[in-house]
Parts: structure tokens; C-alpha cells; sequence
């Protein structure tokens, strides 16, 4: 209809174009609503180049901005005027511009308007302004202005036609609404929110009356808690319902399903809204107590189950009080176990640490009253109950309202009692009992059967660790080796961070380490903290390394204290960078003076450990493995610097000594009482730091960062002949196990002490036996050069004899007949046969075997190339090769050339006396120790339990009819053992006659094993 109004205009005034705009009252903006031209060209042209200076064809109704605007307005007219002096009116130029463009020269802008609505703009324009500025031009104008404007109010009154039929639909979507909804709240709402309507339903949910309401806003009826998600919800679906809660007149809360539909304000003002709140309370109650009891039945099954999975005595405990805390919303729960037949000691809190650790009497309290008559108490009140005492039943933390308590009971037995005090809403009830009871009847069980656990587990950690440690004591003379072992067994078999063994002359007057193992980790809180001297190498090292030794710092400043207590003579201090900022000091201990190309290799080793981790100072375990073995080192500790403070905190130690007797620093007992007392009295005994009473004791405990410390006395020939120390980091409290493994290994102790004394005195007599060794040494020397020689000798003509032989029965030199063949194969197979005889006996007397050269290697590769080698041989024999590797196997380090001659040798010896067997397997284990183990197993003849040792053996055949029938010397199993015990494995058969064997090595991992270069005897592991 608008397109009309256009080319009327250009048809009646002979124009060449035609341009009508509306107003768009809410946007306040003139826009282009037809455009009529003498082509399309010319007005694709036009709508073009208007968008470039106007978007959208679009002109802001403001006064100043565009003459069109300005027209509008003042609802005035321009006709006939020059198109140039569309320039002079502010905002013109692009409308001049763009006529221009289309050669339109003259132009007459009309305003719209009837009344008081205005309504829109015409823009007429041509080449020429002859027609529109007569006086019939003129008319014209006037007249479509007048078309125009009653066209456009046509139009306007059609859109309120319109809006006034989604009114009366709306009203009827409301009718609707409301008798869909009768006995629910009802609230109307107008575009801000605000209430219109409250029906009596909703005056009686509330519990307000209509004059409270009317005007006031909706979202003051909603709790704050669920006002955020009705924001939310009703942001993104403005018809929507929701589950939330309203406050009534006396500020309680009731739950309602809120359902909201959205009518458009028939004015197009805003939105109003039709609400219908229907009463959730009986429903959602109902929901509650199911949940509850849903809950409690999960809690009880959860709890049952984590309780009968777990072993821990700890973790059961902990698993109970979290399964009661959460089932019965309690603000504390506390377990409390029979110590004496008399007493209760509180073990475990959850929401209170204040009851830890009290003892309560039983028959005493409510909890010592269900302790006493295997009863459950349920007290809503505990101030009207007679049994209730605040000593033993209240947390001081919190006021005691209500309290829930059961008997745990075993074997027909009390052993505690679970309790729970306070609910965080309401009181405890019979459900709530009903509920701890099926726990603690499942949590008694539990218990009972972690404490046995405990005491079996403590046990056997008490006996494996003494055979340990009479092995070790059986295993070799070497006393250093002996207490080192025995040391780091029992700091892993007590948990604490630090074993030392002491001991002491026969006139106690001094005291001399000679075997210590400590690894240790404290956090900021419990780090201990040294302050540092000026002028000490602590302080010095915070720039510099530098290496120290005992008798070369001043006997009153920390490090003195720091390497005497630790029985240490020198320290390297090296600094710990991160970054450009010094964030500690590297210690490395040792009885030697260090050397400064071992400081070069420490910084090197750490350098980048800042950015190993979000915390570096969390787990410190890498570093000091890391600077250990480039410093070949024993012992380190690392200290955290605090610039705030000025000092040092020992934040991690690890390490493993042993000592010569008395090269350690000797420290003089006068200045350790309780260390002399426990030496002197023989009474094992746990001393606290907060305990000891001289000065030097007081540094001890500090300078090793210990809390607690377990002693035993040392005895030869019922004489105190030193000191077992078991150091915790911790407050620990040893039990009865413990003092029974830590006297059971001073016996041990006591014992290789006692053989090392009788050991040096018949070292002299050993040194006189040496001279006769010599000369059976320098035979067998001998012996084993004739035979190196002799294998020599016959290695290099054997060599030309198998590759003529090879030639001619290839028929290098001619054509052979069938039964020529036949005999040089059986020659060529009896020299090849002669050759690896030679070459086993090389290889048995080379000493290439003790200089490996060791590589990080796969040993999964290292075998697949053995299994490839031999599969041929295998198939011949009828055999198939079965090979088992796990995926990510750790690196070992080995000869890859000398390994390789081990799976080879094993695997040929699988074949060679697999009798009747058709499969020979090999696998490869990682059982999370320090070493790799591999299995080859075969069908053959096996070997009886008596020849087990002995097949290992150079020559050694199980019987000559074995050697007659299968070949060989009996060097081959020589070989392989002598190749796994260079690499610090070991080598073991397992066998039945007529059944098979199974052969089985280890090989230490590469992590676990260190190494004195890239080539060289592989170093002992530790």
C-alpha cells in the first residue's frame, strides 16, 4: 500500500523519484519504508549509497542530526529546494551527496503528520525544479501529503485493531489459567513485577491480607536462596515452572511449584504476568522423610560395605564417624574405645577435635552409661537427663542440646561406643538411633577385625623384620653392611623417620655412631628452624657453595651441632636456586672432604626442580634422589630459606650411613642423660622432646628434627655395649610391638657386634691361611691361562676349517655325490659344534664379563631379539617360543651384548632338553620392587633337587648319559650366572624330572641402581 503513496508521487508530479519514510515511535528513528524510481538501477543505487552514510536506511529523530529528522520535527515542508543547499542544514551532507549521485537536482521534503501523531517524512525529488514549484506543483504536494497521512493513520489504527485482539486473548489465556488453577495461589504481576491481583487462596498461603500485597513487588514474597534461581530460570524461559520457597507474615517458610505465564502488554509497554503458587509442604515432607530414610539406608549400606572392604584400623574409624556425621546431619560425632575394663578413651572426632583423646570412666556420663549396660540412649534433651555430664559428655565448642549414643559390641563384648552430639537442625530421633545402632553394629565388627588385623600385621612386620635382619647378620661379615641393612628395615618395618645405632666404650663415657638411615619430610609448620650466624658456611652458602669439616667451624654455631649429631665430618652446602631467587641450601654429608666438581654437579642436578611441580616444596623425594647420585652420595638434606625470618627450615633427609667403629664424631654421654640412662639402666624406654632436660639432648632432638624417640640398650657379654634409636618426626606413640621389634633387633645387633669382635681376632690367623690361598689362586691362575690359550690355539684353525667345509659342501670345489654330502654336513656340524665348545670356554675364563659396558636399555628388546634368533633352531626341534612383555617395562642398565648371550644360552637350553615338550615360554615380571625378573620355562626332562647348585657349575653335566646324549661341556649356565651377578642379579632354578624347568633371573632397574660411569662394574644396590 505504501509502494502506492511512491509512484503516485512520481506519476502526478512527473518526478523521477519518490521516498517515504515512517516513525518508529520505541526506537525514536525515521525509516525507509518505500522507495519508487524512474529504474531499478537508480534505486538499488540509491539504497546503496544511503546504507553507507545511514545503516539501515535508518535516520535518528533528533533535532540537528539530518534535515529529514528536522522536517519531521517542526512538521513543516521544503519544496523545490536546490539539492546543494541541503549542505546548509546540519547533517545534510550525506543526503546531499547521495541525490546527487543519482543527478536528482532538486528536492521537497513534507512532513507527516494528523494531529498530534506524527507519522513519517516524503522526500520527492528530479533533474529539475520546474514542476514542484508552481503553484500546481505546489497543490499536488499538499494532496499527497494528505493521501499519505491518512494512509500511514490507516495503518496505525489497523496495528491497535491488532494489539487490542492479543489483548482480549490474553485475557482469555488468563480466564483459562485461572480455572485450570482454582484452590492454588493466583498473583498477577504488571511489567515492573509489581502485584495487580492476589486471589484469597494466596492471602491464606501467606498469611498476609490484600493491602500488603497490591503494589509491592513479587520477588518479596521469594526466600533469598531461591530467588537466584528464579533469576535465572525465569531469564532464559519466561513461561516456566519452578520448585521454590515464600515467606509467610511470620517469616517461615513454605515450599510451592511456581508455574508463570507471560502475556505482552497490549500497548506494547512491557510484559505483565499471570502466577499460580500450588502448596508443596505435605508433599515435599513426605519427600523428606523418604529421603531420610533413603539416606540412612544408603549410609548403613555404604558404610557396611567401605567398613568390610577396609583393613585399616584408622580408615574404619574415620569411614564410620563420616557415614554417621553425614546420615544424621550431626554437628559432631566421636568413637570412643574400651582402653581398660574401667575407661573409654575417645580415639577418633569428626566436626570437633576438642574430645580427642579424653578418657571416660565407664558407668560415668551418657557415653560411659552405654559403655556400662551395652545400651542405646537416645537423649532429646540433655539438660533434663540425670546422666549427662558436661566433663565427659559435653564439647565445649558447642552447646549441647541432644545426644545419640550406641554400644559397639563383639563378641558379646563392649568394646566402645559411637555417639553423636547435636543435630544441625532439630533434635535426634528414634530413626536416628535405629540408624547409628546398624552402624555400629557393622562398625563393632570392623573394629574387632582391624585390631586383629593390627596385631597379626604388627607381628609378622616384627618377624619378617628379624629374620631380615639374622639373614643379613647370616649373609656376610662386613658389620657396615650388616647394620645398614638391619637399620633401613626397621625404619621402614616403625614408620618413623630416622633409625640410628650407637656404641658406646666400657667406660661409658662416650658415645660413637655406626649406622644411621633417616628419611624424613616435615611441612613449613613443623620444619625445624635454624637461625643463621653470620659468618657461618649456612649463611655463606646462601650465595656460594662451599664444603666444610668438623674441626673447621665454630664448635657454638648450628652447623657444628648439624654435622656432630648426625656422626657426619664433612658438608657440602650448596645453594638451591629457583629461578633467579635463592630458595634454600642442598647439605650433603659424608665422612671424606668433598670436592668442589661434586658442588658443580649438585647445582646442575638441580637445576630446574622449581618447575617440576605447582609446589615444588611439596615432595622434595626427586631432588634429593637426583643430587645423591650426581654428588655419589650417601646422605643430603634440604633447607627451605626464609628471608622474612632470617633462617633455615629442614624441609626433607634421606640418606643411609655406616661408620668404621669410632670414626664417626664421638660425643661425650656426661651431656646425654636419658641416652646414658637407657645405656646404663638396660630398661627400654620412649623419651619426649618435651622431656629431656639437658642442653645438648634439647639440640639432638632439634638439629634431627625429632618429637619422639624410642631407645634400647646394646649388650656384650652382659655389659651396656650401646644404643638402638627409632626417631619420629611426629608425636608418635610406640605400642608394645614396637618395643618388642626394636629389642628383638638390639638382640640382633648385639649379636653381629659380638661376631665382629670375634671375627678381628681371628683376622690374624686368617692373614696366615692367606699366603696358602695365594699359591692355589696362582694354580688356578694357571690353569686358566692353559686353558684361555688352548681355546685360542683351536679357535683360530677351527675358524678355517668350518669355512672350507662350508664351501665344499656348498660345491664350491665341485660336484659331490648324495653320500659326500651327507658326511661333510656331519662334519660341519661336529666342527660348528667344536667351535661354540671353544667359544664358551673363552667366554667362561675372559674377564670381559667383569667390565660391562652398561647402557639404559630395554629388556624386553634385548629378549624379542634372542626369541627371533633362536625360533628357527626352535622349529626345527618342533618347539614354539611363547614370549610374555608387559607394555612400559622400566630401563635396566646392562651390557646389551652380554645380556644378549644369557637369553640365548637359556633359550638353547630350553631347546636342547625339551624331550617331548613342543613349548617353551619366557616372560618378563615388574613386581614393584628395585629389579626386572625373567621366567623361561620349558616341557624337557628337568633336573633333580640335588643337582641345582651344582648345574651352575663349570663342566658340570647331571650324568654322563645327559652329556653323551644332548652334548655340550656344561658351561653354558656357568656363563649366564656369572654374566647376572656382574649385574647385580640373581639367578635361580626351579624344576621337576620328566616335567620341565623354569629358570628364573633378575636384573636391577635402572632407578633403583647406580652405576660408577657410563662402562665398570655395576655398583652394590642400596
Amino acid at each position: 500500500m505504501l509502494d502506492t503513496i511512491t509512484q503516485t508521487a512520481c506519476s502526478v508530479l512527473n518526478c523521477r523519484f519518490a521516498w517515504l519514510l515512517t516513525f518508529e515511535e520505541q526506537e525514536n528513528v525515521l525509516k525507509t519504508a518505500s522507495v519508487a524510481c524512474d529504474t531499478d538501477d537508480m534505486e538499488q543505487n540509491f539504497r546503496r549509497t544511503i546504507a553507507l552514510h545511514y545503516p539501515g536506511g535508518q535516520f535518528p529523530a533528533r533535532f540537528g542530526d539530518n534535515p529529514i529528522a528536522e522536517v519531521f520535527l517542526r512538521n513543516t515542508s521544503l519544496v523545490g529546494l536546490d539539492v546543494t543547499k541541503l549542505a546548509n542544514i546540519d547533517g545534510g551532507e550525506p543526503l546531499m551527496l547521495t541525490l546527487s549521485t543519482l543527478q536528482l537536482n532538486s528536492v521537497t521534503l513534507v512532513a507527516l503528520r494528523q494531529s498530534d501523531h506524527l507519522r513519517g517524512v516524503l522526500v520527492i525529488a528530479d533533474g529539475t525544479n520546474t514542476r514542484m514549484a508552481s503553484e500546481e506543483g505546489q497543490h499536488l504536494v499538499k494532496a499527497l501529503r494528505r493521501l499519505a497521512t491518512l494512509e500511514l493513520d490507516y495503518l496505525a489504527l489497523q496495528e491497535e485493531l491488532e494489539q487490542a485482539e492479543a489483548r482480549r486473548q490474553a485475557e482469555r489465556n488468563f480466564y483459562q489459567v485461572v480455572l485450570n488453577t482454582i484452590g492454588d495461589g493466583l498473583v498477577i504481576t504488571d511489567a515492573e513485577g509489581k502485584i495487580t491481583y492476589a486471589s484469597q487462596r494466596l492471602l491464606m498461603m501467606t498469611g498476609r491480607n490484600s493491602q500488603d500485597l497490591l503494589g509491592s513487588a513479587f520477588v518479596d514474597l521469594i526466600d533469598a536462596e531461591s530467588r537466584r534461581h528464579f533469576d535465572t530460570v525465569f531469564q532464559k524461559s519466561p513461561d516456566s515452572s519452578i520448585r521454590l520457597e515464600i515467606r509467610q507474615q511470620d517469616g517461615s517458610l513454605i515450599p510451592v511449584l511456581m508455574t508463570r505465564v507471560v502475556t505482552r502488554d497490549i500497548v506494547g509497554q512491557g510484559n505483565s504476568a499471570v502466577i499460580v503458587l500450588s502448596d508443596l509442604s505435605n508433599l515435599q515432607e513426605q519427600e523428606k522423610s523418604l529421603q531420610r530414610q533413603t539416606r540412612r539406608l544408603e549410609a548403613v549400606n555404604r558404610a557396611s560395605r567401605a567398613i568390610s572392604a577396609r583393613i585399616d584400623i584408622e580408615a574404619v574409624i574415620r569411614e564410620i564417624l563420616t557415614s554417621a556425621h553425614e546420615v544424621l546431619n550431626a554437628v559432631v560425632t566421636c568413637i570412643g574405645l574400651q582402653d581398660t575394663d574401667e575407661a573409654l578413651v575417645i580415639v577418633a572426632t569428626h566436626g570437633s577435635q576438642a574430645m580427642h583423646g579424653r578418657v571416660i570412666p565407664v558407668g560415668k556420663g551418657i557415653i560411659g552409661w552405654v559403655a556400662a549396660h551395652a545400651e542405646p540412649v537416645l537423649v532429646s534433651d540433655v539438660s533434663e537427663d540425670a546422666r549427662f555430664n558436661e566433663e565427659l559428655d559435653d564439647d565445649p565448642g558447642l552447646e549441647t542440646r541432644s545426644m545419640v549414643a550406641v554400644p559397639l559390641i563383639a563378641s558379646n563384648e563392649v568394646i566402645g561406643v559411637l555417639a553423636a552430639i547435636n543435630r544441625e537442625r532439630g533434635v535426634f530421633e528414634d530413626g536416628d538411633r535405629a540408624t547409628l545402632q546398624s552402624l555400629g553394629a557393622s562398625a563393632a565388627v570392623a573394629i574387632e577385625n582391624a585390631m586383629l588385623f593390627e596385631q597379626t600385621h604388627n607381628r609378622l612386620t616384627e618377624l619378617s623384620t628379624l629374620l631380615d635382619a639374622s639373614a643379613a647378620l647370616a649373609s656376610t661379615r662386613d658389620l657396615r653392611s650388616i647394620l645398614e641393612q638391619i637399620t633401613r628395615r626397621l625404619r621402614e618395618a616403625l614408620g618413623v623417620g630416622r633409625v640410628v645405632v650407637a656404641t658406646v666404650d666400657q667406660r661409658l663415657s662416650q658415645m660413637s655412631m655406626v649406622a644411621s638411615v633417616v628419611d624424613a619430610a616435615w611441612d613449613r609448620v613443623s620444619a625445624p628452624r635454624f637461625a643463621l650466624v653470620a659468618g657461618s658456611p649456612k649463611r655463606a652458602a646462601l650465595t656460594q657453595a662451599n664444603s666444610v669439616s668438623l674441626g673447621s667451624i665454630n664448635s657454638e654455631w648450628p652447623d657444628y651441632y648439624e654435622l656432630l649429631m648426625r656422626g657426619a665430618r664433612y658438608v657440602l652446602n650448596v645453594p638451591l636456586r629457583g629461578g633467579d631467587k635463592i630458595e634454600g641450601v642442598i647439605s650433603i654429608y659424608g665422612q671424606d672432604a668433598m670436592k668442589p666438581a661434586q658442588a658443580a654437579a649438585v647445582e646442575k642436578a638441580a637445576a630446574g626442580w622449581h618447575d617440576a611441580s605447582d609446589d615444588p616444596w611439596d615432595d622434595l623425594t626427586i631432588l634429593c634422589h637426583r643430587t645423591l647420585q650426581a654428588a655419589n652420595a650417601l646422605w643430603c638434606a634440604v633447607y627451605q630459606y626464609d628471608s622474612a625470618t632470617s633462617a633455615l627450615y629442614l624441609r626433607r633427609e634421606t640418606g643411609v650411613a655406616s661408620w668404621e667403629e669410632h670414626a664417626a664424631p664421638l660425643i661425650n654421654l656426661a651431656d646425654f642423660l636419658t641416652l646414658k640412662e637407657t645405656i646404663i639402666g638396660g630398661e627400654a624406654r620412649t623419651v619426649s622432646r618435651a622431656a629431656v632436660t639437658s642442653k645438648m639432648e634439647e639440640r639432638y632432638f632439634d638439629q634431627l628434627g625429632v618429637s619422639t624417640a624410642l631407645m634400647v640398650q646394646l649388650s656384650m657379654q652382659d655389659q651396656p655395649a650401646g644404643l638402638v634409636q627409632a626417631l619420629a618426626t611426629t608425636s608418635n606413640s610406640f605400642d608394645d610391638s614396637a618395643f618388642s621389634l626394636v629389642e628383638g633387633i638390639a638382640n640382633v645387633i648385639s649379636s653381629a657386634l659380638k661376631s665382629a669382635a670375634l671375627y678381628s681376632s681371628v683376622e690374624k690367623r686368617a692373614e696366615a691361611l692367606e699366603a696358602a690361598y695365594r699359591e692355589i689362586e696362582e694354580a688356578d691362575r694357571l690353569k686358566d691361562e692353559l686353558i684361555q690359550n688352548l681355546s685360542h690355539e683351536l679357535g683360530t684353525p677351527l675358524t678355517h676349517v668350518l669355512g672350507y667345509l662350508s664351501l665344499l659342501e656348498e660345491g664350491a670345489f665341485g660336484s659331490l655325490q648324495l653320500e659326500q654330502k651327507n658326511t661333510i654336513h656331519m662334519i660341519v656340524e661336529k666342527a660348528g659344534r667344536m667351535a661354540e665348545l671353544v667359544k664358551h670356554m673363552v667366554a667362561m675364563h675372559s674377564g670381559d664379563v667383569h667390565h660391562l659396558n652398561l647402557k639404559a636399555t630395554r629388556l624386553d628388546q634385548l629378549a624379542a631379539l634372542a626369541v627371533r634368533s633362536m625360533t628357527a633352531r626352535a622349529r626345527a626341534a618342533g618347539i614354539e617360543i611363547v614370549a610374555n612383555f608387559p607394555a612400559n617395562l622400566p630401563l635396566v642398565r646392562v651390557d646389551q651384548v652380554a645380556m644378549s648371550e644369557v637369553f640365548e644360552a637359556l633359550l638353547d637350553n630350553a631347546i636342547k632338553f625339551s624331550r617331548g615338550g613342543r613349548r617353551v615360554e619366557i616372560t618378563i615380571h615388574d613386581f614393584q620392587g628395585p629389579t626386572l625378573q625373567v621366567t623361561i620355562r620349558d616341557q624337557g626332562i628337568g633336573i633333580p633337587p640335588q643337582e641345582y647348585d651344582k648345574v651352575f657349575k663349570q663342566f658340570y653335566q647331571v650324568d654322563q648319559g645327559t652329556t653323551r646324549k644332548f652334548g655340550g661341556m656344561g658351561l653354558g649356565l656357568a656363563i649366564v650366572r656369572k654374566i647376572i651377578q656382574a649385574h647385580s642379579g640373581r639367578v635361580w632354578i626351579e624344576s621337576e624330572v620328566d616335567k620341565g624347568t623354569t629358570i628364573h633371573f633378575t636384573v636391577p632397574k635402572l632407578d633403583l641402581s647406580a652405576s660408577t660411569g657410563a662402562t665398570g662394574r655395576l655398583a652394590k644396590t642400596t
